[in-house]
């Protein structure tokens, strides 16, 4: 049985609910360039993203175009109680597309375990979420995380 297989039994994909209104970009700030591993040290809360939908019912944004995951203070607050050394929340402010109204409490979610598929082998107990390199930079949680999410009744996020 190939490693992912095994491992797609004790992880989930964490992807936000999409409808095809959804499918657009989250557009952050091009002031620097955001690097796909690791913390980012010397964040500016001042960074605007610009979203086109009102995000207030969701929990989970998504940029189809980067490998971005947008959280509302409820995720933050579920995910850092339970794995506060695996993630960075970069908080930014969040802008409806045409600048009128500006959405509080967004972060940036960094997921900071990166794994590659010859590092698949050595996951262990401890760790509850990863991203892996795809195309879409994908997260995986593990199934007490899951189950915490899902509990919380976070809105407008689903696993597979």
């Amino acid at each position: 049985m190939p490693v992912f297989d095994a491992l797609q039994r004790q992880f989930f994909k964490l992807s936000p609910l999409l409808s095809i209104d959804d499918l657009a970009t989250v557009t952050v700030g091009n002031r620097r360039p955001i690097p796909e591993e690791g913390p980012i040290e010397n964040w500016d809360p001042r960074e605007l993203a610009v979203y086109h939908l009102d995000p207030t019912k969701r929990d989970l944004l998504s940029d189809i175009s980067q490998p971005r995951y947008l959280i509302s203070s409820k995720f933050r607050d579920v995910i850092q109680q339970l794995v506060p050394s695996q993630v960075q929340f970069l908080p930014l402010r969040l802008q409806s597309l045409d600048g009128e109204r500006e959405y509080q409490g967004f972060s940036l979610l960094r997921v900071l375990p990166w794994l590659s598929k010859k590092e698949l082998t050595s996951v262990t107990e401890e760790l509850l979420i990863f991203r892996m390199p795809s195309p879409v930079g994908a997260v995986f949680v593990s199934q007490p995380l899951r189950d915490c999410i899902i509990d919380a009744r976070l809105q407008q996020i689903t696993f597979s």
